[in-house]
């Protein structure tokens, strides 16, 4: 979603656009020009070796990193602790004293309660 700003009411917490963050409109082919050229900077970075660099750039981005955060796991919330991403790209976060691993659908991060 590039430029839209309104969204139908199922989708009012889940979905977002380009817009919304910027509150500057875009166009499309400016947008795909620079995804383009962050893949090639992240294949060139991954062809010379640079895994680890990029690792730390993307945990770096990651909201909620090292941070205590509200998530919603079997229909319960709780707090968690977002520790980072296994290399299966599993979510990790501390329960309760040990490091838990999660896949895509199994948790849902609350949005009200990520820090700023």
């Amino acid at each position: 979603n590039v430029n839209q700003q309104h969204f139908s009411d199922h989708l009012l917490h889940k979905a977002t656009s380009v817009c919304k963050w910027t509150t500057q409109k875009l166009s499309k082919e400016s947008i795909l020009l620079k995804l383009l050229e962050q893949l090639n900077i992240r294949y060139e970075m991954l062809w010379s070796g640079k895994v680890e660099l990029m690792d730390r750039d993307y945990l770096r981005h990651l909201l909620g990193y090292q941070e205590e955060i509200k998530v919603e796991i079997l229909g319960k919330e709780e707090c968690c602790h977002l520790v980072g991403i296994n290399p299966s790209g599993q979510l990790a976060l501390v329960r309760q004293h040990k490091v838990e691993y999660f896949g895509l659908g199994e948790v849902r991060i609350i949005p009200d309660f990520l820090p700023s």
